[in-house]
């Protein structure tokens, strides 16, 4: 029985233009009716400073988003899928998401693994029609926010990705992976044709053999 074909996609400046927990996090302080929770997002964005550690990146989103706590999962999942429809999917990288339906009509199995948040990336897979998206979790209890959850980042994408597939089901050799970032050498790495989506970031980190795809037409927003 011949193996299947993968293709694996990252989200951020991958398929979409843009880092999406920063422009959710927006959208969110713009649906937000409530006052003090508006102020407290507002203030908490302007007076903090993104931190260069990766590892301290989760303490810094949940600082930011720890206005929403107690939001209705319900409410979330409202926002989240107008999010998708009004700004996701108004500005994708229109090549990248070729690749993508390019791999749907060949048949293989398409993941997107993504540090973004399962509450969008959940609409913008059911769009394409895909059924497998490994990403980071917000954590809901009794049906209100709580926290997020361990980010879905570097490796962490790898051990969540046998999560969701049968590995040795795989051609890894002849399958496919698309990122922007240094930091999915991992999820590069485990294929046989990888693809650095390129937007004028330094990408000196590649393996000679990764082919670029240039996106470095700005999309207007």
């Amino acid at each position: 029985m011949d193996k299947k074909i993968i293709a694996l996609f990252d989200f951020c400046d991958t398929l979409f233009d843009g880092q999406s927990i920063n422009y959710f996090l927006d959208y969110l302080y713009k649906k937000e009716n409530n006052w003090l929770t508006k102020a407290q997002l507002k203030a908490r964005k302007l007076f903090s400073s993104p931190p260069k550690d990766n590892e301290l990146s989760l303490t810094h989103k949940n600082y930011l988003f720890a206005p929403l706590k107690g939001k209705e999962k319900e409410v979330m999942e409202k926002i989240a899928f107008e999010f998708n429809n009004e700004i996701l999917l108004q500005f994708e990288h229109k090549d990248i998401v070729e690749k993508l339906l390019w791999h749907k009509e060949a048949g293989h199995t398409i993941v997107i693994a993504s540090g973004g948040f399962d509450v969008y990336l959940q609409y913008y897979a059911a769009h394409y029609n895909i059924e497998k998206v490994v990403s980071t979790e917000l954590l809901f209890v009794d049906g209100k926010f709580v926290e997020i959850k361990e980010e879905c980042l570097g490796s962490i994408k790898i051990n969540k990705l046998k999560n969701v597939i049968s590995w040795e089901e795989y051609d890894w050799a002849n399958s496919y992976s698309y990122s922007d970032s240094k930091s999915d050498l991992p999820l590069l790495s485990i294929v046989g044709n990888g693809y650095i989506v390129c937007n004028g970031q330094d990408v000196s980190w590649k393996k000679e053999e990764w082919q670029i795809i240039d996106v470095s037409k700005k999309i207007l927003r």
